[in-house]
């Protein structure tokens, strides 16, 4: 089954819950001590290995998944690319058989066996699981062999990513327990050796994919933090610990759009200080650029392209936040409280832009919930609003009204409640009376919006239950009349944005009215009957959206 909400997935394995190990934003004190490996005076004696595992297939029972092979590419690229791992060194195993992942492992082992140099072993998986194991296709590659073969590997420092359901059950090993940090700035020698274990989810949890960013949750947030977004120090070096902090937070931020959260876990068994730096941002390739963020906050980047796909979702922990990205065209959203600013960013290789100097435009939430955004599904706005009716009772001139509307808008459809005031703007002569009239109208309004580039129209309808009020003046009497009618009109609307939240409407459309009247003749009072006038309203004011 799957546990997400629309545009999500899961990766699902079986098994009872258990309890998860090292849960909580406790953990960046342990990992700021435990996961310190080697530092930048040692990187050049340093061997670096890599076995990078995606398979979206697992059990007969199991939904296949979508994104698992796509993430293990992506974090084998980021590893080449930007973080010293030699591509001879790094071996990408896609939708491989269990005995394909055995082989592979142990054949690492035997080269690191023969490498006298300081070694670094990294292993990724992404894929289905359960508390038992690896799920690769209908075999299961257990947790007690994986570990046993990680543990008997001659590599200096050992790291396991698993990003799969129910994973943290590997987790459950020793030293899976908060720590006390250690002081890292004295630490300079590469004398760390041991292993760490990192698990996209507890052993009682999901791990979730997501259609949006064509990714797992939290292997998406682990490759954007490796390529910049968790710099947290801004030293343009993205350590193990800065990138499991970054992953941890925005995984369990992520998911809470899902029925359940997830948890990223870990656990080490380590001994030594030193900084296992995973990638290195000061270092191009010729096809890469990068891409500094003038402001902390929540980023979108788009593939500037007919689709717009989601490149990468960053969550920037400072100012002046670098980011890698591949020589492209961008749209880069920045979203704020009430809106978001978009930029289009133009990345050419070796280049590093950053985007406070670029120009942008400001869009209202409005919009992006209209967009179907899983950031935001529902914005709201009040306006202010002034116009005229024409008439609805012979001899009687056009109206004035002023009106005050609530608006929600979701994706489909925007919502209305209004309450309206009009009154005659000159009150209609006879020879021997005057007759004033007003109403006051409570309606509500329905509309589907289409964006457009500088302006947003929208057609819907009008509803109002109105109160009529007449007072007729003459030389012998006063009279006055009242009446209850509903009122429905096709509504056309038309919003620009000005500055800031404000945004300026124009509405209006054909109206029709339902309402009784009295009958006079000869100056007496006949009765009453139903009177469906139509005629035309318009209508402009201000709103403010947020």
């Amino acid at each position: 089954m799957r546990r997400a909400p629309a545009r999500l997935g899961s990766r699902l394995g079986g098994g009872r819950p258990s309890r998860s190990v090292g849960p909580g934003l406790r953990i960046r004190a342990p990992l700021v001590g435990a996961i310190l490996l080697i530092t930048a005076t040692a990187e050049a004696a340093e061997q670096r290995y890599a076995v990078v595992i995606g398979n979206n297939r697992g059990a007969r029972s199991e939904r296949p998944l979508r994104y698992a092979e796509k993430d293990a590419e992506t974090f084998a690229n980021v590893l080449r690319r930007h973080g010293d791992w030699a591509a001879e060194n790094t071996v990408v195993l896609l939708g491989e058989s269990e005995a394909s992942i055995r082989r592979a492992l142990l054949e690492v082992n035997a080269r690191i066996r023969e490498d006298r140099a300081h070694t670094t072993l990294v292993v990724y998986y992404s894929g289905h699981a359960s508390e038992e194991g690896l799920h690769v296709g209908e075999r299961t590659m257990s947790y007690r062999e994986l570990r046993a073969i990680m543990r008997g590997s001659a590599a200096t420092v050992r790291l396991l990513v698993l990003d799969a359901c129910r994973s943290g059950g590997l987790t459950n090993v020793k030293g899976g327990r908060p720590a006390q940090p250690f002081d890292i700035r004295t630490a300079r020698a590469p004398d760390v050796e041991g292993m760490v274990m990192i698990s996209s989810s507890a052993a009682g949890e999901d791990s979730h994919e997501s259609d949006r960013l064509g990714a797992s949750f939290f292997s998406h947030h682990f490759t954007n933090a490796l390529l910049g977004a968790g710099d947290e120090d801004g030293d343009s070096r993205v350590t193990l610990d800065e990138a499991y902090a970054y992953a941890y937070k925005n995984t369990l931020r992520a998911s809470g759009h899902a029925t359940t959260l997830q948890h990223p876990t870990y656990a080490y068994d380590l001994k030594g200080r030193g900084d296992l730096v995973m990638t290195r941002l000061d270092r191009f390739q010729r096809r890469a650029s990068a891409l500094e963020l003038e402001q902390a906050g929540l980023y979108l980047v788009l593939d500037d392209a007919a689709r717009g796909d989601v490149v990468a979702e960053v969550r920037a922990p400072r100012d002046k936040t670098r980011i890698v990205l591949p020589s492209s065209r961008y749209l880069v959203q920045r979203r704020d409280e009430d809106h978001y600013r978009e930029y289009e960013v133009d990345l050419a290789p070796g280049e590093t832009v950053e985007l406070g100097t670029l120009a942008s435009r400001r869009v209202s939430y409005a919009r992006l919930v209209r967009k179907g955004s899983d950031l935001r599904s529902t914005a709201h706005a009040v306006y202010v609003l002034g116009g005229g009716r024409g008439a609805v009772l012979p001899d009687m001139g056009p109206a004035m009204s002023g009106a005050f509307e609530y608006g929600l808008s979701l994706e489909l459809i925007s919502l209305g409640l209004r309450a309206r005031y009009g009154r005659n703007a000159a009150a209609a002569q006879t020879p021997t009376a005057t007759v004033q009239h007003e109403e006051l109208a409570f309606g509500a309004t329905l509309s589907h919006f289409f964006d457009l580039p500088v302006v947003s129209l929208g057609v819907g309808l009008l509803v109002e239950a109105i109160h009529h009020q007449q007072q007729v003046e003459s030389v012998v009497e006063r009279e006055r009349r009242a009446a209850w009618g509903f009122a429905l009109a096709a509504l056309f609307t038309a919003e620009v944005q000005l500055y800031g939240p404000l945004v300026l409407r124009a509405e209006g459309g054909p109206i029709t009215y339902v309402f009784d009247r009295a009958v006079v003749e000869a100056g007496r009072d006949r009765g009453r009957e139903t009177t469906t006038p139509l005629t035309g309203f318009v209508n402009v004011g201000v709103g403010v959206q947020f």
